[in-house]
């Protein structure tokens, strides 16, 4: 999360496929999480970075990426995750000053 915050999009890349390979074995069975949201971003970023291409552009190579290794049903479950319109996630708890 850090290298994402940093703008170190490849090193961001990577540190998340190496977080799948470590969790293969214990997330085996379980749905796809939401952070492969986070994946398709840090990708996508990736890819703008590296090819100058435009965000738009990035995003499509990415997202082709990240669901060609999905299983139909994660692939369902992170197309609703990424048609979730933006007010849904507008309702992040604030630390109190």
């Amino acid at each position: 999360m850090l290298q994402l915050t940093a703008g170190d999009y490849s090193s961001a890349v990577e540190s998340r496929e190496s977080l799948h390979e470590r969790r293969r074995r214990a997330d085996s069975g379980r749905p796809v999480g939401r952070g492969r949201v986070l994946d398709i971003y840090a990708r996508t970023m990736a890819i703008v970075a590296q090819r100058h291409v435009p965000f738009a552009e990035a995003f499509g190579t990415a997202y082709q990426e990240v669901f060609s290794k999905l299983n139909d049903h994660d692939a369902f479950m992170l197309s609703g995750w990424l048609a979730a319109p933006p007010r849904n996630f507008s309702r992040i708890p604030t630390i109190a000053r």
